[in-house]
């Protein structure tokens, strides 16, 4: 009787224990859920803030390729210098006055010498310049260097005589240029020059005279010229330009020994030049 008393007290024991201890392991539960939801929410909102802040995209192989396609190896769309070389043909026409003295015998004889069918080709190496932010204007550098031949004709000196001709100049040049295109690589520019240099004739009498050379005259050049060149991607131009020429000579050009001659005159004409260079 006294261990069946026992026992029951073991169970009664047990379930107050139960009855204690269950409601606060379900309390424990419940805070460890609350806790792993908020922990996930602090995950979730830490993955969203990591693809914010994740840096753009690195640029491919293909905008890499398209960059270099539109632009080339061309530093920008409009150049700051241009290095050139053009060669010019061209022809026209011109006169002087000559005053004469041959050997005493016909001294201070003035008279109109008419230069005709002159032919005309030269090279000139030329820089231009872009300085202003715009690239506009323009300002050049060249040394044209020409020759020609044509005829002498006069009353009583030269009767439908051959000469040739040579000419060095340097010029100074100013104008102004428009870009086209969708990276302005062509262009449409007016340009003038002037200058001073040097020129000389050679006459080819056609009777018993011998061939004479003048000696080089001072003289001035100028033109104005409307032309066009295209900037290909690996900095070449290729392009020309339509020129109205003219020489100016003023001097002294025989020597004393067999003529005296001081001749005042010039040509002008028509040429066209093809310009090959450089671009930077």
């Amino acid at each position: 009787m006294r261990n069946f008393n026992g026992f029951i007290i073991l169970i009664v024991a047990f379930f107050l224990v139960a009855l204690i201890a269950f409601p606060a392991y379900a309390q424990s539960e419940d805070s460890d859920d609350g806790d792993r939801t908020e922990d996930g929410d602090e995950a979730d909102d830490a993955d969203k803030a990591g693809e914010a802040e994740k840096p753009a995209e690195e640029p491919t192989d293909e905008t890499v390729e398209e960059a270099v396609v539109d632009h080339g190896n061309d530093p920008g769309t409009r150049p700051w210098m241009v290095l050139t070389g053009r060669l010019a043909f061209g022809g026209g026409a011109g006169s002087f006055e000559g005053e004469w003295d041959f050997m005493n015998s016909t001294t201070n004889y003035k008279e109109d010498v008419d230069m005709e069918g002159v032919g005309h080709s030269a090279f000139i190496p030329e820089v231009f310049f872009m300085p202003t932010k715009a690239r506009q204007f323009i300002i050049s550098a060249s040394i044209p260097m020409g020759s020609g031949n044509g005829t002498l004709d006069s009353d009583v000196v030269f009767q439908e005589d051959d000469f040739s001709y040579g000419f060095t100049f340097v010029n100074l040049g100013l104008g102004y240029q428009w870009f086209f295109g969708e990276l302005e690589k062509t262009n449409l520019m007016l340009m003038t020059h002037m200058g001073s240099g040097r020129y000389w004739m050679r006459i080819e009498p056609d009777d018993f005279r011998d061939e004479r050379t003048t000696r080089a005259m001072k003289a001035w050049d100028f033109d104005l010229s409307v032309g066009s060149f295209h900037r290909f991607n690996n900095r070449v131009v290729l392009g020309g330009t339509l020129d109205y020429w003219a020489i100016g000579f003023n001097d002294r050009a025989g020597s004393k020994d067999y003529v005296d001659a001081y001749a005042n005159g010039g040509l002008a004409g028509m040429r066209l030049n093809f310009l090959a260079g450089y671009a930077f």
